[in-house]
């Protein structure tokens, strides 16, 4: 996305004076993103005039009309080509699905984007990789099959583990080591123990599976209960009415970050598959999961069945009656293209799915219709001098429980959690870089992020915020050095309680006539790597075996 046309208060203006020993210059950016492109930098320093991220004018140009924009470009265009396969969406799931059918056919990857990598993106900054979206893993199950991926991608000997032990928190705007530990509050440690005890038996006896598996510890019908409660009724159950304030309040502010909703929300069986798998700590790699996406890419760009377009925005896809399956684009270049392919993934989310796909069954669009997709800020804050990073993630608590925020009634802080962008890489260079999250968890919230004064308001609410916290880090505003603001407008599958049991995952990701495939975060709305990973595997195997 290009310079905003509207103006911009510079940093002083917001009482962080542009103190900048550091020479920012053209040469020291690059993208993190697999296409090496500059992924939306908008000037060569490191402040925002606007925000980067998802591209909204063409999606919303082409979406809203299909058949008008194609009557405006001169009609649907004679077929031009044939593949295998095809995989529309160049996000985690697309990138995946390209790597798993490559391995043994041919397959065309189209991605609308400039860029490949979707909300799994990051830059580079002199040498230092900073996420812009997903930033962490969780640790795999020895001899599986991402654990697999990992080590024949050459991923697992760059991820650096923290432990759950080692979780610190901001609380009161100081770093407290050893939440779990009951450190913010010693006399509270019955509490916490019991809490740990019980997600422990979860995660070696009870784990919610999701996507659920035949082999799963838990029957479907388990599943489904679990599901049919929010994480907030889970808690209160499980540690009584008087559930320590310091507790919700982390567990509302990690539902804010890792599902854009509240604990009151979010099901229980999606909360507790999330939290009970870091009881064995997360990895993180240097530029957070853009690592992973242009560790894919660099493997395609070998593989000689493996050929990726961008700017190909994808507009109908359909079952033609000779049992091709036709997909029609527009290229980089605004030409309309139309191909075929015996089988199609669509790694898009479903709001995208369910305007291009042809022919689907009404139950299916309808469970398509039925997710809701949440957004989120990242500020990227760079500073003038180097810091030794206190952990990965650590959120910042006040004491208090917030409430779940409204249209009108909006929450009461804006950095939700901090990033240590640089703890990947043991803290290398001369300046160091704060990843902070700023999630929109509520309906309605995202329509906010148009309006003309969107980035310049939560640009002075991130830095507002981050004042507080600085003092904590032996540092004051004349250590910020620029800020950069990424937006993602609907990139997050709400989880929401029964959304399982109701079994929209199977009606949603039904293939179409065994030829279009559904493979999403969204279609278990788990907005997670390992869900992406475990959809792609599931359907490209099928795929492959069908056409063996």
């Amino acid at each position: 996305m290009g310079a905003s046309l509207w103006a911009v208060a510079p940093l002083t203006s917001l009482g962080f004076p542009l103190l900048n020993p550091l020479t920012l210059k053209k040469s020291d950016f690059q993208s993190a993103d697999p296409l090496q492109v500059l992924s939306g930098l908008s000037s060569f320093d490191f402040s925002s005039r606007d925000f980067n991220g998802d591209n909204i004018d063409r999606p919303h140009d082409i979406l809203w009309n299909i058949d008008g924009y194609i009557a405006k470009k001169g009609g649907l265009p004679a077929i031009s080509a044939h593949y295998r396969n095809i995989v529309v969406g160049g996000g985690m799931s697309g990138l995946l699905s390209q790597y798993f059918l490559t391995k043994e056919q041919e397959s065309l990857l189209l991605e609308q984007d400039n860029v490949l990598g979707g909300n799994s993106r990051g830059e580079v900054y002199q040498n230092k990789a900073y996420s812009v979206g997903a930033a962490y893993v969780v640790v795999p199950d020895e001899g599986d099959d991402i654990e697999t991926f990992f080590n024949e991608t050459g991923l697992t000997e760059q991820f650096r583990h923290e432990e759950a032990s080692e979780v610190a928190v901001f609380f009161k705007n100081k770093v407290v080591n050893g939440f779990w530990d009951s450190s913010t509050d010693p006399a509270a440690k019955a509490q916490f123990e019991k809490l740990n005890e019980i997600l422990t038996d979860i995660l070696e006896n009870k784990y919610p599976d999701i996507p659920a598996t035949e082999d799963s510890q838990m029957t479907r019908d388990e599943l489904n209960a679990l599901d049919s409660i929010s994480f907030e009724q889970w808690l209160n159950e499980n540690l009584g009415p008087q559930v320590h304030p310091h507790i919700k309040e982390f567990f509302q502010l990690y539902a804010w970050s890792s599902f854009s909703g509240s604990m009151e929300e979010i099901s229980a069986a999606q909360f507790l598959n999330f939290i009970a798998s870091e009881l064995t700590g997360i990895l993180a790699l240097p530029g957070g999961n853009s690592k992973i996406t242009s560790t894919i890419y660099s493997k395609l760009q070998t593989n000689a069945n493996s050929q990726i377009q961008s700017g190909a925005f994808v507009m109908r896809v359909k079952v033609l009656d000779n049992g091709k399956v036709s997909v029609l684009y527009e290229n980089a270049e605004g030409q309309l293209v139309q191909v075929t392919c015996d089988k199609c993934i669509q790694a898009c989310p479903k709001y995208v799915s369910k305007r291009v796909t042809e022919g689907l069954p009404e139950d299916q669009l309808k469970a398509m219709s039925d997710v809701t997709h949440r957004g989120y800020i990242v500020a990227n804050i760079l500073l003038n001098t180097k810091i030794s990073s206190p952990g990965y993630d650590l959120f910042n608590l006040k004491g208090t429980v917030p409430e779940a925020p409204r249209p009108l009634q909006p929450w009461d802080r804006t950095a939700i959690d901090m990033i240590f962008a640089d703890w990947a890489a043991h803290d290398e260079g001369d300046s160091s870089i704060l990843t902070i999250y700023r999630p929109l968890p509520f309906d309605g919230a995202r329509q906010f992020l148009f309006n003309p004064v969107a980035h310049d308001k939560h640009r002075k609410q991130v830095l507002d915020d981050v004042a507080h916290l600085l003092p904590s880090l032996g540092l004051n505003n004349s250590n910020v050095a620029g800020i950069r603001l990424t937006r993602w407008g609907h990139s997050v599958p709400l989880s929401q309680k029964s959304w399982i049991a109701r079994g929209l995952p199977e009606r949603i990701s039904q293939p179409v006539d065994d030829k279009i495939y559904f493979v999403n975060q969204d279609n278990w709305a788990n907005p997670a790597f390992e869900t992406c990973f475990a959809e792609a595997k599931t359907w490209t195997d099928a795929i492959l075996n069908s056409q063996s």
